[in-house]
């Protein structure tokens, strides 16, 4: 039987928090929950420990970031599949029920997503996500990571054997530690995704700014990462490479400095609007 591991990350998002654990807590199949508070302020802790949900668990440590708290979720956690859910999300109805369907019938599979529904506070609709099928297209995936997230972090299913062997995600990135990590495992990891919404994602005030100046700096050291590990020909296969290899480098270099342009990455933009 497949086991399941939520862990919500919070911090002061008591009003927030309890549609997320009831989304799990609504699935139909028992998951183990745990939520990791990031050292709140409010009333979080109270909240929490009123609530009877079998299987939550509760652990509050000082402030480090979200990645430290998603990091100690996993070492706290004993499923087979670890899936973290931002606490101010909810899982769509059933969506553990199809994971786990779909982990038993193939059970080489390491990353269990599907689409995102973008919904305002009260999760009216305001539009989304539809996520490609990764499933057998490493090289694809790869080449999608410096031009966007190809899959979202919350409420997906990642198996505990990616964490033990490419690492938990990186506490020195308060923003952007998603990503470095589907960058890590995207040419190893085995992808699935399922044709239905997996995640709800409310915009609201309070949501991390993807204009913040931390944000930008954050987001440009993963692409910089990206670059490093993977390599022009791979991150921009469509300007084939084995005819005009200088004309494809020129190309991949002015596609990276549009994207170190949205990131303010002035040594990046230079970098590559000179070679």
């Amino acid at each position: 039987m497949i086991r399941f591991s939520v862990v919500i990350p919070t911090y002061n998002r008591e009003s927030f928090l309890p549609q997320a654990i009831a989304s799990v807590a609504n699935q139909g199949v028992r998951a183990e929950l745990l939520v990791v508070d990031d050292g709140s302020t409010d009333n979080t802790e109270v909240l929490v420990r009123t609530m009877k949900v079998p299987g939550l668990r509760y652990v509050k440590k000082e402030n480090g970031g979200v990645a430290s708290a998603v990091n100690l979720g996993i070492r706290m956690s004993r499923g087979d599949f670890i899936i973290p859910l931002g606490s101010d999300d909810a899982f769509a109805p059933g969506v553990l029920g199809k994971y786990a369907r779909l982990a038993a019938a193939r059970p080489e599979l390491d990353v269990l997503y599907g689409n995102m529904v973008l919904t305002d506070t009260e999760f009216n609709v305001l539009g989304g996500w539809n996520y490609e099928d990764w499933d057998g297209r490493s090289e694809v995936l790869v080449g999608s990571l410096v031009k966007n997230m190809p899959i979202a972090q919350s409420g997906t299913a990642f198996h505990r054997r990616l964490f033990e062997r490419f690492g938990m995600y990186d506490e020195s990135l308060s923003r952007g530690s998603d990503h470095d990590h589907i960058a890590r495992i995207a040419a190893h990891a085995r992808f699935k995704h399922i044709a239905a919404p997996a995640l709800f994602c409310r915009n609201h005030d309070d949501n991390i700014s993807r204009k913040s100046a931390t944000f930008r700096e954050c987001k440009a050291r993963v692409t910089r990462r990206i670059v490093k590990r993977y390599g022009l020909e791979r991150l921009f296969p469509e300007y084939g490479w084995q005819g005009d290899a200088e004309a494809a480098r020129a190309a991949a270099h002015a596609d990276l400095v549009k994207i170190f342009t949205v990131y303010d990455d002035r040594q990046s933009i230079e970098r590559y609007s000179v070679g």
